[in-house]
């Protein structure tokens, strides 16, 4: 990407130091929840500048549109004007022209495409969404590389220095990730090397998840990079089950592989030899030419930046058992899925030694602990997690971050854990480099945040998009095997103390006419009437309707809540339910990456999206920890000497 396309965007209102942030502690940055961004305001000052002088997180104004006859006349006047005057070729530093979605209710005042307009363009109409995601990940590197040439003073160093942190860093960066969800990772690290004018180039080196799910969705659509591993857990080992590099057939997979292996057998078989169809522990290779053949264990290798999610499914909110693994991270052999995937990463991290490790999980990790212990009686999750990277000889930083704040419409706060290798030689970074690098990332993430949050609509498709019908047809199939005399009982309750009148039913006629409300569980149906009935009826209202009553949320605002695997959520001015897909693409995953979407059933895809990281975020801590690296051969004292006064100074700001 050109530098003058990253100059453009200097004088954006995002481009400001926020000198109204609040102060925080220096070893936890939390993201503010009161600072909705002033719509009018930003609108007033987009119709003040050009719009290559935009915050590039921006979309062009509706109201730019010309009235159709204005349209028509300037396309009649373009069409008689002289053909011998040479037509003037779009510039490559433009920003792709995004059409905006209208709202939902509203008629689209796009006038008819003549007939003898190209068929290729006729095929794209409509899918201006699509357009949107993909472009998603680009423009907020831009924004990122915006971002970090207005606040560059903040963290001590000017923007040529992180220009040439940029080039000093090992070429190519490795890359490896684990149960990472959808594989999101790789590609924001791309869109971001892209906008240093590829200063940076990563490269995935493996990928590791254990559900079936996602090692189909990664194999299939390319993304996993390198190898596939299985269990977290294997990875400290010198070699593990790899699911990308096995070399024989699963014959229960492919029926006629195995008729055509039956046959050859028969008439070949002494000849051939014995075939090893089976995962057996004893098989394991140990050099590299058995290896070869057999090729289904696999090297572990190093990287530079390791980025995994342990589960959260012993700490979260929605486990009305998660008072029970309360300081479940103190125990190395705790049989929570917790403990069990973070000591995983831990062994991996122990024996490879890699110079950044991001890590992320909920909020239900900072809860107080409730240990036997009575030096880890006080401590939470959190804390344990971080104690256990510093006695490895890693400088670590928590921080709370929203999804919201980072140019994605869902209010998903999560913790991630930054931990940076002080014992890192290799490197070239000095011990005491490394607590520099932490105090410049703590001061930088909050700075990178976006003030422009996207609408929700902007992420959806229309309600006759071949994806949307076939999942409308998938519905009324699906046959509902669950119990509705039990959720009947407790959604009477819950009815009798909100003082909402039982039964419920849907009133409004978008809502009674649509298909998807026919074809919805009645459980699902009562959730979204309890909604209406309390809060009204609204175009943007989104409503969560898998769980109960009692756990049901809503929104108003354009924006969603937290994304989980397991759930569904209704969108009351579509009046149907939001496909994984578009949940997926609401964690920044961009759709053209994808050429695999209808072989997975939208339920699996909402299981992924839930399971995903904010691609929006992780790439923010990606160049963050790109830019505030300091390659340098200066001595520890002369490096705690510049920490020293860095902390002095941000205590004068103070």
């Amino acid at each position: 990407m050109p530098l003058r396309r990253l100059q453009n965007f200097m004088s954006s209102p995002s481009g400001k130091p926020d000198d109204e942030q609040e102060d925080r502690k220096p070893d936890m940055i939390e993201s503010s929840e009161d600072g909705k961004p002033d719509q009018e305001a930003d609108d007033e000052q987009e119709d003040q500048k050009p719009d290559d002088e935009q915050d590039p997180m921006k979309r062009p104004a509706a109201k730019k549109r010309l009235p159709k006859k204005k349209r028509h006349s300037a396309k009649e006047k373009a069409q008689s004007s002289d053909t011998t005057a040479p037509m003037k070729r779009p510039s490559a530093e433009a920003a792709p022209k995004i059409l905006k979605r209208p709202s939902a209710g509203a008629t689209s005042a796009t006038p008819k495409q003549p007939k003898t307009e190209n068929k290729s363009k006729k095929k794209t109409e409509g899918n201006d969404v699509e357009t949107f995601v993909d472009n998603l990940l680009d423009r907020h590197a831009l924004h990122l590389q915006a971002k970090l040439e207005a606040h560059c003073c903040a963290i001590e160093l000017e923007f040529r220095d992180i220009k040439a942190n940029w080039e000093a860093w090992p070429t190519p960066i490795r890359m490896a990730s684990a149960c990472s969800g959808s594989e999101v990772v790789c590609l924001a690290a791309d869109a971001w090397a892209e906008s240093t004018c590829n200063r940076l180039r990563f490269e995935t080196v493996f990928t590791c998840d254990i559900g079936k799910t996602p090692q189909d969705w990664l194999l299939l659509n390319g993304l996993q990079g390198g190898c596939l591993f299985g269990n977290i857990k294997d990875l400290k080992n010198d070699k593990a089950w790899c699911w990308k590099h096995r070399k024989y057939f699963d014959v229960f997979v492919y029926p006629s592989a195995f008729i055509f292996l039956t046959l050859v057998l028969l008439l070949c078989g002494p000849a051939l030899g014995h075939l090893p169809l089976t995962d057996r522990q004893t098989d394991r290779p140990t050099d590299r030419q058995t290896e070869t053949k057999n090729a289904r264990y696999c090297k572990v290798v190093g990287c530079d930046c390791f980025v995994y999610g342990f589960s959260c499914t012993s700490v979260a909110s929605i486990n009305n058992d998660r008072a029970s693994h309360k300081g479940t991270l103190a125990d190395e052999d705790a049989e929570s899925a917790t403990a069990q995937t973070f000591y995983g990463g831990l062994g991996y991290v122990k024996v490879w030694r890699p110079l950044f490790v991001i890590m992320e999980n909920v909020l239900g990790l900072a809860a107080a602990g409730d240990n036997d212990d009575q030096a880890l009686k006080k401590k939470s999750n959190l804390e344990i997690a971080c104690q256990k990277y510093v006695d490895i000889g890693y400088d670590v930083l928590s921080v709370f971050l929203n999804s919201k704040k980072f140019a994605l419409p869902q209010d998903r706060r999560r913790i991630y854990i930054i931990a940076v290798n002080r014992q890192a030689s290799d490197w070239r970074v000095s011990p005491g480099n490394c607590k520099l690098v932490n105090h410049r990332m703590h001061t930088l993430l909050p700075l990178l945040s976006s003030s422009v949050v996207p609408n929700l609509s902007e992420f959806l498709l229309a309600n006759d998009h071949p994806r949307v019908l076939e999942a409308l047809e998938a519905l009324r199939l699906a046959e509902t095997t669950r119990d509705w005399t039990f959720d009947r009982s407790k959604h009477r309750e819950h009815c009798r103390q909100e003082k909402v009148k039982w039964p419920l039913s849907v009133q409004h006629t978008a809502l009674k006419q649509s298909p998807w409300v026919a074809a919805m569980p009645p459980r699902q149906v009562d959730c979204v009437a309890f909604i209406e009935a309390k809060f009204g009826y609204s175009v943007t209202r989104v409503v969560h309707v898998a769980p109960s009553l009692d756990r049901v949320w809503t929104t108003d605002d354009g924006t969603c809540k937290t994304i989980v695997p397991v759930g569904a959520i209704f969108h009351m001015g579509l009046a149907r339910l939001l496909l994984g897909e578009e949940l997926l693409s609401m964690q920044g995953f961009p759709y053209s990456r994808v050429p695999c979407w209808t072989s997975f059933s939208s339920s699996q895809i909402a299981g992924l999206a839930g399971n995903a990281f904010s691609g929006t975020v992780i790439q923010s801590m990606i160049a963050a920890a790109t830019s505030c690296t300091t390659f340098t051969t200066e001595s520890e004292d002369e490096q705690d000497e510049i920490f020293s006064s860095a902390m002095a100074a941000l205590d004068k700001q103070k």
